[in-house]
């Protein structure tokens, strides 16, 4: 059976975001935090610099999603609003996924050379 494209691309960040949230607490599964980028940045290797923009922002995207949940509760607890507790929970990783996109980048240049 062949593995569709999107899955193929898609995986290693999704894989790489998922051990870094088991790393921290509730799981606290803490030497998983010196493996949890090894799916990543071992895919940068094959990927495209389009590819690897694409993948560190997904990356970057799911890591701030869930390191950022404890705001959801926080801000919806002090506000007294459940949907004003999104707002920062939305707004933080837009802003910084920008930075993952351009790591992944640089990664997959440095690997090509």
């Amino acid at each position: 059976m062949q593995i569709p494209p999107f899955v193929r691309k898609t995986f290693p960040a999704v894989a790489s975001a998922a051990l870094y949230a088991l790393a921290f607490p509730p799981a606290n599964l803490f030497l998983l935090v010196f493996v949890a980028l090894v799916p990543w940045l071992s895919s940068l290797r094959l990927s495209t610099p389009k590819e690897a923009w694409r993948s560190g922002l997904l990356f970057g995207w799911l890591f701030w999603m869930i390191q950022m949940a404890w705001l959801v509760p926080f801000v919806g607890r002090w506000t007294g609003s459940f949907w004003l507790g999104r707002v920062p929970w939305v707004l933080v990783p837009v802003l910084v996924v920008w930075f993952f996109g351009l790591l992944g980048w640089l990664i997959q240049r440095a690997y090509g050379s």
